[in-house]
């Protein structure tokens, strides 16, 4: 079973949730429920999560919004926050584009044998060498240039 497919439905989602300024409210009183808060809790992962934690918060808003994840593709933050669940800052991404958009890469290290900083970054698969460099500001620079030219995620509308 694919992550998509344990979702509730948009219906059952909006019957229970109500969708305020990028989180979840209770829409009823009811046991164990705390109206003056969102709903949920922030995981080990750092992502929020509703339901007694089987559900990803921005994956529910998604389905909230549009109806369903569309098939083979994960729920993205444009921004790289895990907290920021405004609809805004949610797209639906292949698993590569979900990597592609990850903060914590350097993209360069440094080689003892040349003395000098390598910058690097993998395009479909394959390590691209963007050349060594004399200091680190130059590396990044570099990697992040190369990031901007081939990590680029298309544009897709959601499914209605």
């Amino acid at each position: 079973m694919k992550y998509y497919e344990k979702y509730p439905t948009q219906g059952e989602i909006k019957e229970v949730w109500e969708y305020k300024k990028g989180q979840l409210w209770w829409k009823e009183r009811g046991r164990g429920r705390r109206m003056n808060r969102p709903v949920g809790s922030v995981c080990t992962t750092g992502y929020r999560r509703v339901g007694t934690g089987r559900f990803l918060e921005h994956a529910i808003i998604y389905i909230y919004h549009y109806g369903k994840i569309p098939k083979g593709l994960e729920i993205d933050h444009i921004d790289g926050d895990k907290l920021n669940n405004k609809i805004i800052n949610l797209r639906s991404v292949t698993k590569k584009e979900n990597h592609m958009n990850r903060k914590t890469a350097k993209g360069y290290c440094f080689h003892k044998k040349n003395r000098k900083w390598l910058a690097m970054l993998r395009v479909d698969g394959e390590l691209m060498n963007l050349g060594s460099f004399s200091t680190t500001v130059k590396a990044r620079q570099a990697y992040l240039n190369a990031k901007a030219k081939y990590h680029i995620i298309k544009d897709r509308k959601p499914c209605v």
